[in-house]
């Protein structure tokens, strides 16, 4: 039985991420979230500022939302759970965290990944046409600089003789 069936929930959203963009990398980073959060709930440390970007479970007034997610940013969010105790949170993330390593989310990671590649090319090309127009812009001035400094020395010889 698959984490969303057992667990009644729905897809919420997906959102960024960027790094080493490999489906294994991935993985190891959300186990690796998973357990700083099984960690977390289950010490009496909390989440604070320095952490709360690593919460992968929010509680809400009725349900609680699942964030599958690297530090800040968000592979794919998920409603539907009833989790008021820390006993059954610690038994949901196990449970998530033995999914990912089936790899029950391996399409959502692999179709964040590939957003996240075209949103990187993206930028690049931006940023490649910000270059190349300041770049003719400075040639531009250059040529008129130039082409100024030219008359202003033919002016300078005209009446000098």
């Amino acid at each position: 039985m698959s984490l969303m069936s057992k667990y009644n929930m729905i897809t919420i959203s997906t959102s960024r991420e960027e790094d080493e963009l490999t489906l294994d990398n991935y993985k190891s980073k959300i186990i690796r979230l998973i357990d700083e959060n099984i960690q977390i709930i289950s010490t009496t440390e909390g989440w604070n500022s320095k952490n709360r970007m690593k919460k992968m479970l929010t509680d809400g007034d009725y349900k609680t939302t699942f964030s599958l997610r690297t530090n800040a940013k968000i592979i794919k969010r998920m409603s539907g759970l009833y989790l008021p105790e820390n006993t059954q949170k610690l038994l949901f993330l196990q449970d998530a965290k033995e999914s990912v390593q089936k790899g029950e989310f391996d399409s959502d990671i692999l179709i964040f990944l590939e957003k996240e590649k075209k949103s990187i090319q993206e930028r690049k090309d931006e940023a490649r046409e910000r270059r190349k127009a300041r770049q003719e812009d400075e040639r531009k001035r250059k040529s008129e600089e130039a082409k100024k400094l030219i008359h202003e020395t033919a002016n300078h010889l005209q009446f000098s003789c």
